[in-house]
């Protein structure tokens, strides 16, 4: 079964010395299949529909000619966006007892980063299988590194760890190997789903949030101002 979960959220800004109001709705879809993550930012001034932003092209989509003058000096300043990071959500994933345990980094920006398992301190590569980085349709990505544990004894499960690096931060995400963290696909799949979802949405909507931030320095005055 496929869990799709869809969140949305609106914001109302009062523009300060103005009797009008900026009004932002964004939102994300999560599939807990494919991983795959959907996210939409739209704008609204006065109750009216201003802009949109595709953010597979980086591009905003004037919904009102008066938008026309703010989605050029918006998408002028995306290259900011570039140059911003994103960490990702990592967690413990496995399909049974049996199977390998995963350790699943998701929605990280950029992708120079490596994800490995430690034991003891130092890096571990004995039955280790590593996955390709992989893009999400907003841009992040997400990449997989795989520990077999079947013949693992429970009293060395505390000596791993799995640590995701990203070369433009300073700090690592490091999770231990812990039975009681691992996600699977038993009869508590459900609330692990929810929780999971939880941490893509938060991730995914932060990219909404992040981008817009840094993509409208215009000031928002009187309502025909925006057309000039």
């Amino acid at each position: 079964e496929v869990v799709v979960l869809n969140i949305q959220f609106t914001f109302n800004m009062p523009l300060p010395l103005s009797k009008h109001v900026l009004q932002q709705h964004s939102g994300c879809e999560w599939d807990d299949e494919t991983g795959e993550t959907k996210s939409f930012n739209r704008y609204a001034y006065d109750g009216d529909d201003f802009l949109k932003l595709d953010l597979l092209k980086h591009e905003w989509t004037a919904l009102t000619e008066k938008a026309l003058a703010t989605k050029l000096t918006w998408e002028n300043n995306k290259v900011i966006f570039f140059f911003s990071v994103v960490l990702p959500s990592v967690s413990l994933l496995q399909r049974s007892n049996s199977s390998l345990v995963s350790c699943h980094a998701t929605g990280f920006f950029p992708d120079m980063v490596d994800l490995f398992w430690m034991k003891d301190g130092e890096e571990f590569h004995e039955d280790v299988e590593k996955g390709e980085i992989l893009p999400h349709n907003d841009e992040t990505f997400q990449m997989s590194i795989y520990l077999n544990t079947s013949s693992l004894p429970p009293k060395d499960w505390k000596k791993f760890s799995c640590v995701f690096q990203l070369f433009r931060n300073q700090k690592n995400i490091t999770i231990s190997l812990d039975k009681t963290k691992i996600r699977t696909n038993k009869a508590t799949y459900v609330k692990n789903t929810v929780m999971f979802a939880d941490s893509e949405i938060l991730q995914c909507f932060h990219i909404c949030l992040h981008y817009s931030v840094f993509s409208h320095p215009v000031k928002l005055q009187e309502k025909d101002d925006l057309s000039q």
